[in-house]
């Protein structure tokens, strides 16, 4: 829908630790996006193995990680803003 109405540019996308709708957001990007998508992933500073407080927020090994969803949204393309105030740069 973003990429089809012309007033919308950039998409920016916010995501969280755990779970891996990012990795499936990426794959989207990857396949079906051409405008720009700035791309923020918050609780990037919460303590490894911490238990955060609802079930999307779990980590399972390597992938739900914010370093494995940077990853994933950069090789689709995506321009990954460290905070909200970055979002203005781009």
């Amino acid at each position: 829908m973003f990429e089809e109405d012309p007033e919308t540019e950039p998409i920016i996308p916010l995501g969280e630790i755990g779970g891996r709708l990012e990795h499936d957001e990426a794959n989207f990007i990857s396949h079906h996006m051409k405008k720009q998508v700035i791309a923020l992933i918050v609780g990037r500073t919460a303590p490894e193995r911490a238990q955060m407080g609802h079930a999307g927020a779990i980590i399972e090994g390597e992938e739900g990680t914010p370093a494995s969803k940077i990853a994933a949204l950069e090789k689709a393309g995506a321009t990954i803003a460290r905070s909200s105030l970055d979002i203005r740069a781009f």
